[in-house]
């Protein structure tokens, strides 16, 4: 995998460990050469003047090669209140350091080790570099990723100023099932920043030193990385995710192949970044900018992005960068004050932290937002339907556990985007489609056909509708498996022709096979898709408990289409035409005995 091309030079494959967390400095090793009460003496100096190791912007762009071994010595001394000697074992770890564009990063590197053993400090050092570079590697497998939850790519160090990799700041080894140590009970060591991205017009793009000048960061002309760095020293922790410097940004076409490779797997995995902290900072007005509640309807809203669907939390309210105490409780402000109307968004956004979300509600939300490209919009819909990863089922059949997030693909078509997202969908999902959405597949290459393209879906009025009809149901019936039942009928009475409402119509069903003594069905089709007389395949729900659930409402959603046998492989496949709803006649429907078949969905 390529490389950034500062971040790697070295390589800079350093971990800042736990003693950085917050203000509170602590150490994780033996203070090399002090006594206990030495070792006691920094650390409390430096929980009580943590300020004192944040670096000024001068002092972070000083050589390395200018300082040489006996400065950085020196610096380091000063900064972290000790008298070390150049001794053999230092001198090869400042010569490490010597390498390096300018002391930001060194103080990054060397901060949190130097009350560590030199040499232990150098093998961590390549270890974390090694790992986080082959977790990275491995974690994609077939276009999807196989784990959800990864730690960022880099964060910002505060104190010194500078991007760095993330490994700088996670000393322990990377747990791969637990990244960012949540189960082992660690506070997260660092803080996400949440922000309203301005028009092109109102954005200036800015050449730094933070981030090597790797590419130009987008910021509010009215602000600067200096005013932003100031308010978020504030927070008391040494790391940020801020997405312009630890997400790259587009630059000159030669770094465009490392963005793309580098968004592959960065996109899909912000959500977990922002799920895994404990704390996000919210710049409702544009970062760095002060609090304004805004126009609620722009398009360039906070509110109103597709993104910030992943990010709010339930604390939100005492994390407004630049803002008032906002209210707890709006019940006593008037229904059309533009406060109450923020408010009361920004908590129903957090429904979508519930367990069970229905697809159609969050295309239904997404759709209604704003984002640079539906591609986006994809890729947020991914994170909000996580649930857990089984790469191995096949995407053809309803059944199992079959969730991953898709990798994010510069340039590709939304649709493909679609499938893929469809592709990697848990059997829930997959059933809200087949069951609820009355429309079958736009039948293109590559795309099955039960399944309708993005565009349908996101223009589609009535996804709320559906969403209500589904949720309950597929809840309690499907959490991993849609077993059905197949029959063949005679389906008459719902041609468009024939009906006045288009939207609601009524027809019969007639069993191949039944007994003369069973009634004619009556069914109805609450939607507007044509379905002419004629014979049919229908794919119905299991009986059972799963039945009884479905029927409480006297009616049972089937799925009518074609089946089709292959005869080289004996599969038989069915391809779905639209859904009715079936209604009871004195529980016959229920008791209606057919043979279960598996089948393939075309």
């Amino acid at each position: 995998m390529t490389a950034p091309a500062r971040s790697d030079a070295m390589p800079l494959a350093t971990s800042l460990p736990n003693q950085v967390r917050s203000e509170s400095y602590s150490f994780s090793a033996e203070d090399e050469g002090d006594t206990t009460a030495e070792a006691e003496g920094h650390r409390a100096a430096k929980a009580d003047n943590w300020s004192e190791l944040v670096l000024t912007d001068d002092e972070a762009a000083i050589s390395c090669a200018a300082l040489g071994l006996e400065g950085l010595l020196e610096k380091m001394n000063i900064l972290l209140n000790t008298s070390y000697d150049l001794s053999p074992e230092r001198q090869s770890l400042l010569k490490i350091c010597s390498n390096l564009p300018d002391f930001g990063i060194a103080y990054s590197l060397l901060r949190p080790r130097w009350y560590m053993d030199p040499q232990s400090t150098i093998d961590n050092i390549h270890a974390r570099c090694k790992e986080d570079g082959d977790i990275r590697k491995d974690v994609v497998y077939n276009d999807v990723l196989i784990k959800k939850y990864l730690r960022p790519r880099r964060l910002w160090d505060l104190w010194s100023n500078r991007v760095v990799p993330s490994w700088i700041a996670f000393a322990e080894p990377w747990d791969r099932e637990d990244p960012f140590g949540q189960e082992a009970g660690q506070p997260p060591i660092f803080f996400a920043v949440s922000h309203a991205w301005l028009d092109e017009t109102g954005r200036q793009s800015v050449n730094t030193l933070i981030n090597g000048r790797e590419w130009p960061v987008p910021i509010p002309a009215a602000t600067n990385l200096e005013q932003i760095r100031a308010d978020l020293l504030h927070h008391n922790r040494s790391y940020t995710w801020l997405d312009v410097l630890c997400l790259r940004q587009k630059s000159k076409e030669e770094q465009e192949l490392v963005r793309k490779e580098e968004w592959t797997i960065d996109i899909p995995t912000i959500g977990g970044i922002y799920r895994a902290t404990d704390n996000v900072v919210y710049y409702l007005s544009g970062l760095g900018l002060p609090f304004q509640v805004g126009d609620l309807n722009s398009s360039r809203h906070w509110l109103n992005r597709a993104w910030t669907l992943q990010e709010v939390k339930e604390n939100w309210r005492s994390c407004v960068a630049g803002s008032p105490h906002l209210p707890d409780d709006t019940s006593g402000m008037a229904i059309d004050d533009p406060m109450r109307t923020l408010c009361d968004r920004m908590d129903a956004l957090l429904s979508n932290n519930d367990d069970f979300r229905s697809l159609f509600e969050v295309i239904h939300q997404m759709a209604h937002r704003s984002a640079t490209t539906d591609l986006d919009k994809i890729a947020g819909l991914n994170y909000l339907l996580d649930v857990e990863t089984d790469w191995r089922a096949n995407p053809n059949v309803i059944s199992g556990m079959d969730r991953s997030l898709p990798t994010y693909v510069i340039g590709e078509s939304v649709e493909n985007a679609w499938w893929r997202c469809v592709n990697t969908l848990r059997v829930t999902h997959k059933s809200e489609i087949f069951f609820y959405f009355p429309a079958p597949g736009p039948r293109k290459e590559d795309m099955p056909k039960w399944c309708p393209s993005w565009k349908e879906l996101s223009k589609c009025r009535d996804l709320l509708t559906y969403a209500h009809e589904s949720s309950d149901r597929l809840r309690q019936c499907w959490p991993t498996a849609c077993p059905c039942r197949v029959a063949v009928a005679r389906i008459a009475g719902f041609s468009l022709a024939q009906s006045k409402a288009k939207d609601r119509r009524e027809g019969n069903i007639k069993l191949q096979g039944a007994h003369e003594d069973w009634p004619v069905f009556h069914a109805t089709a609450n939607h507007g898709q044509s379905i002419e007389d004629g014979e049919y395949a229908l794919l119905i729900p299991t009986g059972g408990r799963e039945l009884d659930k479905l029927d409480h409402q006297g009616s049972s959603r089937c799925v009518i289409g074609y089946l089709r046998q292959d005869t080289k492989s004996g599969c038989t496949w069915f391809e779905k035409a639209t859904i009715i709803d079936v209604h009871e006649d004195k529980g016959r429907w229920a008791r209606v005995r057919i043979t279960k078949r598996n089948l393939y969905l075309d």
